[in-house]
C-alpha cells in the first residue's frame, strides 16, 4: 500500500538537534521534533533511509503547535535507531490536528 510510505518520525530528546546541526545540550526540554517524509529503505541494524519533506520543531505544552520548519537538501537521510522515539505510517492530512498530529488513521485493508 503506497499510503504505508507516508511517515512521521518522532524523535528522540536531543536528535532533532543533532541531525540538524545544532547543540543538542542546548535543547528546550519543552519541545520535540519529528521528520515527515516517505520511507525509502531500510538500513539493517543501522536505522532507515527516509526521503525528509520537512523537519519540524513542536511544543509540548500546546499539544503539536509548530515552532520552526526546515527543508534539507538532500533529501535522502539515514535516521538511526537510536534517534526515533516511534514512527506514525499513514495518509498526510492537509489540516494539521493535535490527536492525529497531520496524519489520517487508516483502516487495515483485507487481503
Amino acid at each position: 500500500m503506497a499510503d504505508d510510505k507516508d511517515w512521521s518520525i518522532w524523535l528522540t530528546p536531543g536528535a532533532g538537534e543533532t541531525l540538524l546541526g545544532m547543540d543538542p545540550a542546548a535543547r528546550d526540554p519543552k519541545t520535540r521534533f519529528r521528520i515527515v517524509g516517505k520511507f525509502r529503505e531500510p538500513a539493517f541494524h543501522v536505522g532507515v533511509w527516509v526521503d525528509v519533506v520537512f523537519f519540524q520543531q513542536l511544543t509540548l505544552d500546546n499539544p503539536n503547535k509548530v515552532l520552526k520548519t526546515w527543508k534539507i537538501k538532500p533529501t535522502a537521510c539515514l535516521i538511526r535507531w537510536e534517534f526515533i522515539s516511534y514512527i506514525q505510517r499513514g495518509k498526510r492530512s492537509a489540516q494539521v490536528s493535535a490527536p492525529t498530529a497531520g496524519f489520517i488513521p487508516m483502516s487495515k485493508k483485507k487481503k
